[in-house]
């Protein structure tokens, strides 16, 4: 009998191959959903975890693991939910039994093969790839595996960096406005000029803004910042927060965008995008108003380390997309071969030229 009662619980039995494997639960709907699911994992010939963790409490399983790096790293984090549903991704295809010594380089290619065939994009698999690799490190850190097997990401093509110029930008306004979405137009406002993601404009707060500078304390990449309001942000802002605490009737502390989530925005966004005809430009999406203001600082000359602090960028490599995007500095450099050399230490030059002999 695969599934019995067992003391307080139930025990499923699953035989293969001579091999017997064994594993008590609570309930008996867990206990036969785990021995139709290990049927099918041996059949697969996947190495299959018997118990449901050993006597120090490692995970026998990815479920188990992935449940442990969810809570120990991405539960209430920027991002955790999306690294969660990448890791359970893989976790269809690796198997959520599969004990985490059992993940080899060869059954990463494996799963990396079956994405493709799916039709995902590189990029998307590399997201997948970050979270196994999360789990897997974990689980090597704390002895749970013996050794991590290399991960190695796809390669992936430098896109077109979707951005608005002033025209664009002004249509799309324009658009809100037209609408009597204002609210959205103010949101626009906000997202053009400080270059921050829409989550972070979600939670701006009055508390937040002083001195002229917004400071946002829960980024995605886990570091703090402050941005410079430009003139029109800092209205817009002013406003709302006024208008804020009239309608609540509260002298405390108020949120710029209260009751907005990303739903809203994107459905507001979608409204303008099929009134712009935009529909069919897969880049036309609210993120782009933040490469809009990378891209606007950096072809008015402003150095790449100063735009990658004001964007919160992970790192400069991030910030590089957009170097190419200022072609006069490029210019002027080369412009530099053309000048005459200034001598200013002959006696250097001298000593170089004898030194090369």
């Amino acid at each position: 009998m695969p599934v019995k009662p067992r003391g307080r619980g139930f025990e499923a039995t699953v035989n293969h191959q001579g091999g017997k494997h064994r594993r008590q639960f609570t309930t008996q709907v867990e206990a036969e959903a785990w021995e139709k699911a290990t049927k099918a994992a041996l059949m697969r010939g996947e190495m299959i975890a018997d118990s449901a963790g050993t006597a120090n409490g490692n995970p026998s399983t990815l479920k188990e693991l992935a449940d442990l790096t969810y809570k120990r790293f991405w539960n209430g984090r920027p991002g955790g939910s999306t690294a969660q549903r990448n890791a359970n991704q893989c976790l269809e295809i690796l198997g959520e039994l599969s004990s985490p010594g059992s993940i080899t380089e060869q059954r990463i290619d494996d799963m990396v093969f079956a994405f493709e065939q799916q039709g995902l994009f590189d990029s998307t698999i590399n997201r997948k790839l970050s979270a196994l690799s999360k789990m897997l490190t974990f689980a090597y850190e704390r002895g749970y595996i013996s050794r991590k097997p290399k991960i190695e990401r796809k390669k992936e093509p430098q896109h077109r960096i979707r951005y608005f110029d002033e025209a664009e930008e002004a249509i799309l306004l324009g658009t809100f406005n037209h609408f009597g979405l204002y609210d959205m137009a103010d949101f626009c406002i906000v997202a053009i000029d400080t270059g921050m993601r829409v989550g972070e404009i979600l939670r701006i707060e009055d508390r937040d803004v002083s001195n002229g500078l917004i400071s946002v304390w829960r980024t995605k990449n886990g570091k703090a910042r402050s941005i410079p309001m430009t003139k029109r942000v800092s209205e817009v802002l002013d406003r709302r927060f006024n208008e804020a605490r009239r309608r609540l009737n509260t002298i405390g502390s108020v949120k710029a965008f209260d009751g907005w989530n990303h739903s809203k925005v994107r459905t507001l966004w979608d409204k303008a995008r099929r009134h712009m005809k935009m529909m069919n430009d897969p880049q036309f999406v609210p993120h782009a108003m933040r490469h809009t203001f990378c891209s606007r600082l950096v072809q008015r000359g402003v150095d790449i380390v100063t735009v990658s602090k004001l964007a919160g960028h992970s790192s400069i490599v991030v910030t590089m997309r957009y170097a190419h995007l200022a072609p006069d500095s490029l210019a002027h450099a080369i412009r530099k071969l053309e000048e005459p050399a200034k001598d200013v230490n002959p006696q250097a030059r001298h000593t170089t030229q004898m030194v090369s002999r």
